[in-house]
């Protein structure tokens, strides 16, 4: 199973294939059994024509930047934009506030952050996110490194830091 979905599951994509968060929705459910939606470019970026999308074509499991989902999400959004199942924000710093508006439409979807700079192709720190968890820092955590990943936070000298100082991450 891919992150505790089944095989048999629709993935989409709304990213390129030639980018590293394309890849990552495209090769885990093929290898485990799943189907991939391909979302064409010009409806992945239209508020109306996704979520119309997504009536014919409904998905378990969908990755998006949360820039890219909060410029779809409109006041009065309906669940046609979310998955089924699991949601995966990627991409870029994941404000609570989005977190908050996904669970008023779609309250019983589990939401995952990952993180992962493009030197290693997709993303290394995973965090599924909890509703009863306040975010001191202001964002979504970045969470804990996947299977073979290492994970530090160095400062300038390259050497660790303390519990909730800032640091550079190296992996």
């Amino acid at each position: 199973a891919v992150m505790g979905l089944s095989a048999g599951d629709r993935f989409a994509t709304v990213t390129s294939a030639a980018a590293d968060l394309g890849h990552t929705m495209l090769f885990p459910p093929l290898l485990n059994g799943g189907c991939v939606v391909l979302v064409p470019g010009d409806i992945a970026t239209d508020a109306v024509a996704l979520p119309n999308f997504f009536d014919l074509h409904p998905v378990d499991c969908l990755k998006i930047v949360p820039s890219h989902l909060r410029a779809l999400m409109g006041p009065g959004q309906s669940s046609s934009l979310l998955p089924e199942k699991l949601l995966i924000l990627g991409g870029e710093a994941c404000p609570p506030e989005l977190v908050g508006d996904i669970w008023k439409v779609s309250p019983e979807l589990r939401i995952l952050n990952h993180y992962g700079p493009s030197e290693t192709t997709v993303g290394v720190l995973a965090y599924e996110v909890r509703k009863d968890e306040p975010f001191a820092t202001g964002t979504v955590p970045l969470g804990f490194p996947i299977g073979g990943a290492r994970v530090h936070v160095l400062d300038g000298r390259r050497q660790p830091v303390p519990d909730g100082i800032r640091g550079e991450i190296y992996i």
